[in-house]
């Protein structure tokens, strides 16, 4: 079936890396940070351990608050949101977004666009949100 949400045609495979990762890189302006994400506050629902993006943003300790930031999200394969054109991926919107500790998915409590699932997510990157920017002018 081909995805409503960012008019994909057709639907690629993913090959998950044989590397078991247990961080995740948060990267905001040229700061970066390896957050371990098991150390965190692991929810525990329907046999899967999760734990959710805000926490991870909160972890890494980067000065910056996320309400004021769009986030992209990068997998393991080289999947990146930011490739994508739909809407950004605002800071309050982190709490309701989990990663899975054993596969490091996104799932998300809200509705978001199908490509914000990503697999095998390796890092959460921050950015200034341009209407925000222009907002404060």
């Amino acid at each position: 079936m081909a995805c409503s949400c960012c008019r994909h045609e057709g639907h690629s495979t993913y090959i998950r890396s044989p590397i078991a990762r247990g961080t995740v890189s948060v990267c905001y302006g040229r700061s970066t940070s390896s957050v371990r994400i098991a150390a965190l506050n692991v929810v525990r629902e329907g046999g899967r351990r999760r734990v959710s993006l805000a926490d991870i943003w909160w972890a890494a300790s980067l000065p910056m608050d996320p309400a004021r930031l769009r986030f992209d999200l990068v997998g393991d394969d080289g999947f990146d949101t930011a490739l994508k054109r739909g809407e950004p991926l605002t800071g309050d919107m982190l709490q309701h977004g989990f990663i899975d500790i054993d596969t490091r998915d996104v799932s998300w409590a809200i509705e978001v666009p199908c490509f914000y699932r990503v697999k095998g997510m390796v890092s959460l990157l921050g950015r200034v949100h341009l209407r925000a920017t222009v907002e404060a002018r």
